[in-house]
């Protein structure tokens, strides 16, 4: 019984933290939040190795993005 519940407990921290690192990637919380409780490990594996969204304000604020180029 107290296997099943520190089990239980350390999944859904996994989950939980697959979550935050898919939502600090620029993707939902709550799909990596699914990534992780449906495929435990692979699942952090794949969210961890996901690559983030680029939007036109990060390109901005790194300066990558130049106003006076045309769009190709």
């Amino acid at each position: 019984m107290e296997y099943t519940a520190m089990s239980l407990v350390l999944s859904l921290i996994l989950a939980i933290v697959g979550g935050k690192i898919h939502q600090n990637k620029g993707y939902s919380f709550i799909a990596g939040f699914l990534w992780v409780a449906f495929l435990g490990l692979l699942g952090l594996l794949i969210v961890a190795l996901t690559k983030p969204k680029v939007s036109v304000e990060t390109n901005k604020e790194n300066k990558m993005y130049d106003e006076n180029t045309p769009i190709q």
